[in-house]
């Protein structure tokens, strides 16, 4: 598929990431909503697997590296969003990963990227931080702020995973497919033990919310997983943060989250980004 088409779909990826992230966070316990996201996922994806081969055995190790990454990220996601605005916690949760991504491609990996691109891939970075600029004098959001870089952490952690693993298995769609089906497994395990028996507290609007963003959630990793198995990580990842942007302006225009002259200031450099990128 010609890279700046799948460049397209990532976009659209980074669209339904931002949908589910405000789904997820307009809700009464974004850390609970978080778990039946889960659950709906994996009930989806686990009959599939009977119709797919077995993932080879380095492709498991990407697999259940992921898993781990993507545990943390579902745990730490859910509190950092009890503790702070969507425009905050998104951007850094977000924004620092394809910088990291950035920098250990072209350190440990043969992955080209040019000069205009890895300046694009700055610009993205720069952008999404300066979003969240004017929210860091309060300090309420210190905490949020803390566990928003843990999540970076493991956004790096499972895009690389998945990015590897995708390449290895041979067949990204068969990765993608084993990975929905048994990501979340760990995370539901987490919750019942701190939780106990919770799913009586959805009410029907939360089910029905949550199921159409697992919808997109599916289709929107879908389509980065598939995009890393063609292209540089640090390219997926950065196009797909531009989510950190939409989400940001979904805060200010639709949640009145305060700040909307630097997130507009903020989403120019990041389509400038995007443009070195897509043109790189």
């Amino acid at each position: 598929m010609e890279e700046n088409l799948l460049l397209l779909l990532v976009f659209l990826a980074a669209i339904f990431h931002a949908t589910w992230n405000t789904i997820i966070k307009q809700s009464k316990d974004p850390l609970k909503n978080m778990a039946l996201m889960q659950l709906i996922m994996g009930l989806a994806f686990l009959p599939l697997l009977f119709f797919i081969p077995i993932p080879n055995k380095e492709a498991w190790v990407f697999l259940i590296i992921s898993i781990i990454f993507h545990t943390l990220y579902f745990t730490l996601l859910g509190l950092a969003y009890r503790s702070g605005d969507l425009s905050v916690i998104y951007p850094i949760a977000r924004g620092l990963a394809p910088l990291i991504i950035f920098i250990l491609m072209i350190t440990f990996s043969n992955q080209y990227v040019s000069y205009y691109g890895g300046l694009g891939i700055i610009l993205v970075t720069g952008g999404i931080v300066l979003n969240s600029l004017n929210q860091f004098r309060d300090s309420l959001k210190r905490k949020g702020l803390a566990i928003a870089l843990l999540v970076s952490i493991s956004v790096v952690g499972y895009s690389i995973a998945d990015g590897m693993g995708s390449r290895s298995s041979h067949n990204s769609l068969h990765y993608i497919v084993w990975l929905f089906a048994l990501d979340g497994w760990f995370f539901l395990l987490f919750m019942h033990i701190k939780y106990g028996w919770f799913w009586g507290q959805f009410t029907s609007s939360d089910i029905v919310s949550v199921s159409f963003g697992s919808l997109i959630a599916v289709f929107g990793y879908g389509i980065v997983i598939y995009a890393m198995g063609f292209m540089p990580f640090a390219f997926v990842s950065a196009i797909r943060e531009t989510s950190v942007i939409i989400a940001a302006l979904i805060g200010v225009l639709y949640l009145k989250e305060d700040g909307k002259f630097l997130k507009i200031f903020s989403t120019i450099i990041v389509f400038s980004g995007i443009y070195l990128i897509y043109n790189n």
